[in-house]
């Protein structure tokens, strides 16, 4: 793992009390950005595209009094590489998790939206045993961080127009932890 490197070209902005990671993944380097409680409970975060980590640092500082955040640019995106193979889901899935295990994370909390939210599902279906939830109980969207999620409608999902994309009635219980500190983060 490497912990300086820049792609030339683009910005680097920092956050207080995150530190910006270059995570050795299958082969190419991932950039992820990590801070908040490093013993505590992990949540990774996978932003949609054309976003980067940065579209998480609204929700990252709220999160970090209760958890160890870890957001990650997807390959392809920020200050990741760009792979010359495939992109596909379970490729990108299986480059996440490794990242995630170089970073000695064993168990964590999946928070993503947009694309993020396609390689969540894979990560999902292949390391079930890694994950707290699932990633249909994604309850933030970076856009805005510090809305109280939608009630669900008679469909279950949230109300049209809100940015909570998704909203798991079935399971409040898990998905509170996440969304409780989320909702903290401000706006």
């Amino acid at each position: 793992m490497t912990d300086t490197a820049t792609i030339s070209g683009l910005p680097l902005p920092g956050l207080a009390g995150f530190t910006h990671r270059w995570v050795d993944a299958e082969g190419i380097r991932l950039h992820a950005v990590e801070g908040g409680r490093p013993g505590g409970p992990a949540v990774v975060l996978l932003a949609g595209f054309p976003q980067t980590w940065w579209a998480w640092r609204k929700a990252m500082p709220g999160l970090a009094a209760r958890f160890r955040v870890i957001a990650i640019d997807l390959p392809g995106q920020g200050h990741s590489d760009r792979p010359h193979d495939s992109y596909d889901t379970h490729t990108v899935a299986s480059r996440i998790q490794a990242a995630v295990t170089a970073l000695d994370v064993p168990k964590y909390w999946l928070v993503a939206h947009d694309i993020g939210a396609w390689v969540a599902f894979s990560l999902a279906l292949a390391h079930e045993e890694r994950l707290h939830v699932s990633p249909c109980s994604t309850p933030a969207s970076p856009a805005s961080p510090s809305r109280t999620p939608s009630p669900p409608t008679p469909t279950g999902r949230g109300r049209p127009g809100t940015s909570r994309s998704t909203w798991c009635p079935s399971c409040p219980k898990h998905c509170s932890p996440v969304a409780n500190a989320t909702t903290s983060a401000g706006s």
